[in-house]
């Protein structure tokens, strides 16, 4: 049960992170690559300012 758990949280997980990316990275630039943390890092100051 706890791996069936562990799995469903994994796949959910990977789900938020590529709407994250989807959402942050503007269309035009979509083929340059970002890190996790640049991500983060711009959603956070585009949120929080």
């Amino acid at each position: 049960m706890a791996f069936f758990a562990l799995l469903v949280g994994y796949v959910v997980m990977g789900i938020v992170r590529s709407k994250l990316r989807s959402y942050a990275i503007p269309p035009k630039q979509f083929e340059q690559p970002y890190s996790d943390y640049a991500l983060a890092c711009w959603v956070a100051k585009r949120r929080l300012c």
